[in-house]
């Protein structure tokens, strides 16, 4: 914000710069799940491991508290006075 940006473009860097990793993460959550669903299947009850409903609604949470952790860190970026930033640098 000290060289010119806006509020909301500090927002979206940070939140897209989260969505990424969150990306990446759930990439790879996935992948390990399908490589353990037999191993699921024994604490798993009334429900498969492979279970779209079951993995869609954990995807969607995992994504959903993902961004949230972005957006109260981003929040507080974009709200903060860029003099008072760089005064506590120097």
């Amino acid at each position: 914000m000290a060289l010119g940006a806006r509020p909301s473009d500090v927002l979206a860097h940070v939140v897209r710069s989260a969505s990424s990793v969150v990306g990446v993460g759930l990439a790879l959550g996935i992948l390990g799940s399908l490589a353990l669903a037999k191993a699921l299947r024994g604490v798993l009850f009334e429900v498969s491991p492979l279970d779209p409903v079951a993995f869609g609604l954990a995807c969607a949470g995992m994504v959903v508290i993902g961004l949230a952790a972005a957006f109260v860190p981003a929040g507080r970026a974009a709200r903060v006075a860029p003099v008072d930033v760089l005064r506590d640098e120097g």
